[in-house]
């Protein structure tokens, strides 16, 4: 995970997430609210791949379907915006994210901030589809996926399950 950082705040440890759209916000000091808490169920619910490095297999963490999801939303990079098409386009929203978002960030109310002002407005733009094809054109991703992708996440928005508590 190249560029986070980890933070231990008063015995928690966060991952902060390198982001080109910060949510800050001052509350008599500044403080940044693109973090995540690193919490028991995040490490028990993680999963272990193995890759092979230098002709050798390398078993690594890999975080849960939802967690993985929100380290995603987070940041909302350009790259991040692609791969959250993708995960939603081959596997949908995640079951539990509007728990999950509550348990892991500080602040969960940047969530639908960064669904609304980043990461929606992202997708809707005529360049999108192009840039989530990648250098390759695959012709994987067309018109209608980029649009069911929207419907999904302005669903979640929309939610009787709000995403702010």
């Amino acid at each position: 995970m190249s560029g986070f950082a980890q933070h231990k705040i008063l015995g928690q440890m966060y991952l902060s997430l390198p982001t080109t759209h910060p949510t800050v916000k001052t509350v008599g000091f500044l403080v940044e609210f693109d973090v995540i808490k690193i919490d028991e169920a995040m490490t028990k619910n993680r999963a272990f791949a193995s890759i092979p490095i230098a002709g050798k297999p390398i078993k690594l963490p890999v975080p849960s379907y939802v967690d993985y999801f929100v380290t995603k939303v987070v940041p909302a990079r350009a790259s991040d915006v692609r791969d959250i098409a993708a995960l939603i386009c081959e596997n949908g929203i995640p079951g539990n994210l509007v728990e999950r978002v509550k348990q892991i960030l500080p602040y969960p109310e940047i969530f639908p901030i960064k669904l609304k002002e980043r990461i929606i407005p992202e997708i809707r733009r005529k360049t999108f589809l192009d840039s989530w094809r990648g250098i390759f054109g695959t012709t994987k991703y067309n018109e209608e996926d980029r649009r069911k992708v929207i419907r999904e996440l302005e669903k979640l928005i929309k939610s009787k399950n709000n995403l702010v508590p």
